[in-house]
């Protein structure tokens, strides 16, 4: 089998007919399914990556092949080529870089303007800094934009879906602006956490510094301080400011899920993104469970739920398949 084609099926790019094809070797022996999963959860659980190099990928794919050859089970050469580029695929997508042009039809030139997109999976985290120095923590399942001239033309813009932690270089000539569909946070230098995920409300966390809030338009909606935090309501289309304990919003950057007297119905979403999976509620009884506590970012799923088993009481089961995303049911 082509070792691109086994890279394209675990990167999700293989046409059907394809897929199936790689599906099929998979499943001819059992040790091949077992191998499987145990990549799938590798690249789930594996924490963040700050930058890709020729030895972080060799140190990536030295710790798979440990972890296989520790259990005592044999591979062949070709799930040895696999986990290459499962090394690779586990790394890039933590940091993928795509540059992509934009034609301005105003104008007669066709102008081109050069955009870098960052983006995570679900499941992973990365940190990237920007050409000005400004670091930028994304969260799992996140894009951010900006142009490939960044900052050399009197403005500091990104555009970000998903969530990011920003800690913005100070520069009183150039502020920073980040944007999203529905709201645009400007700052001169500070540190703040951003939530702005497809059909959920947007929720700007500031830490330190001062930011201003406007409208997509340009509006001014209000300013924040330290330790405020700012909801713009999807369904209301209403802003809600109030003092919160900033830990509990940022501390994902450093490898930490801290969670204080939160339903477990209104942790889900998030931990479906930390995790890459989905989650199933059965019943009002654990919709309404309320956890507190602090635990690694990267521990992985199963200990998490046998953490919340031994809790509060609740109980699950955990299903995984090659075609879909593993599925926890808690009852």
């Amino acid at each position: 089998m082509n070792n691109e084609k086994i890279w394209k099926y675990i990167n999700g790019e293989l046409p059907e007919e394809e897929k199936a094809s790689v599906l099929r070797w998979i499943k001819e022996k059992p040790e091949r399914i077992a191998e499987y999963h145990r990549l799938k959860r590798d690249f789930s659980f594996s924490g963040s990556s700050d930058h890709i190099t020729d030895e972080s990928i060799a140190r990536h794919y030295d710790t798979l092949l440990g972890r296989i050859q520790a259990s005592g089970k044999k591979i062949n050469g070709l799930f040895t080529e696999l986990l290459k580029y499962a090394a690779v695929v586990a790394l890039t997508f933590l940091t993928a870089y795509y540059i992509f042009s934009h034609s301005d039809q105003s104008s007669k030139d066709s102008s081109k303007v050069l955009l870098t997109q960052v983006e995570t999976m679900a499941g992973q985290s990365s940190k990237v800094t920007l050409p000005d120095g400004t670091a930028v923590w994304l969260n799992s399942a996140s894009s951010l934009t900006y142009a490939a001239d960044f900052g050399q033309h009197g403005q500091r813009e990104v555009t970000l879906q998903g969530e990011a932690f920003f800690d913005v270089t100070r520069d009183t000539l150039k502020p920073f602006k980040v944007s999203t569909s529905e709201m645009v946070v400007k700052v001169l230098g500070t540190s703040f956490n951003m939530e702005a995920y497809d059909g959920s409300d947007v929720v700007t966390t500031l830490v330190e510094g001062k930011v201003q809030i406007n409208s997509p338009g340009g509006t001014k909606l209000s300013d924040l301080k330290p330790g405020e935090q700012i909801t713009l309501s999807l369904a209301t289309n209403k802003l809600e400011i109030k003092e919160v304990d900033t830990r509990y919003y940022a501390s994902w950057k450093d490898g930490y899920i801290i969670l204080n007297n939160v339903r477990l119905e209104d942790i889900a979403p998030k931990l479906e993104r930390f995790y890459n999976v989905n989650m199933v509620l059965k019943n009002k009884r654990v919709k309404d469970i309320v956890i507190n506590g602090r635990g690694l970012r990267n521990m992985p799923v199963d200990q998490l739920m046998r953490v919340l088993k031994m809790t509060y009481g609740l109980d699950y089961k955990i299903e995984s398949s090659l075609e879909e995303i593993t599925k926890i049911t808690v009852y």
